[in-house]
């Protein structure tokens, strides 16, 4: 009677987290992360399948109660049932499979999509904010030039007269020794 009631207890809890299972499936279960199945093709499957639960399920009670006179009688419901079940619950997990494939498959399209977005953004910021940009500073840095010209020939000029001045003579003549020097 011992190894019995252990029996019974497994099965008690093994129906228990069968039918928790179909249900979260079916239904949703935050707990589990499960959403609830709301697409028509999937409730049709769960639907076809509904029917053998509910038949294993009651045969399943029937065995566990001690009342039955007649545990043979459940069990072959259960038997009855069994293969039919297993064969809708795989129908239902390749319909969840295609879902599943299927939301892949969009999702690697958005992003395929957003990267060309981006990219085109890129290119787009490049054209209307970086080369506008590098235009003005090569204008700034043209200016730049041309007032270090103008200075450094003001600085060695005359103003006057456009002609050398005395610094830049002295620097010339300098240049001339250091250069006859070497030779």
């Amino acid at each position: 009677p011992a190894a019995l009631l252990a029996r019974r207890e497994r099965l008690r809890d093994a129906h228990e987290l069968w039918i928790k299972l179909h249900a979260a499936l079916r239904e949703g279960d935050a707990g589990l992360g499960l959403p609830a199945t709301t697409e028509p093709a999937l409730l049709e499957r769960f639907a076809e399948l509904d029917r053998h639960v509910v038949e294993i399920s009651g045969a399943v009670q029937r065995l566990l109660s001690e009342d039955d006179p007649h545990p043979a009688a459940a069990a072959a419901v259960v038997l009855a049932h069994e293969g039919l079940y297993f064969a809708k619950q795989d129908a239902l997990v390749a319909a969840f499979e295609e879902r599943a494939t299927q939301r892949v498959a969009r999702l690697k399209s958005v992003v395929g999509w957003l990267t060309v977005a981006k990219l085109t953004l890129l290119v787009a910021m490049g054209f209307l904010v970086f080369e506008p940009m590098r235009r003005r500073l090569r204008i700034q840095l043209d200016k730049l030039y041309a007032i270090n010209a103008s200075m450094m020939h003001s600085a060695r000029h005359d103003t006057l007269t456009g002609l050398p001045n005395r610094p830049a003579l002295l620097e010339d003549i300098a240049e001339l020794c250091r250069g006859r020097a070497r030779r």
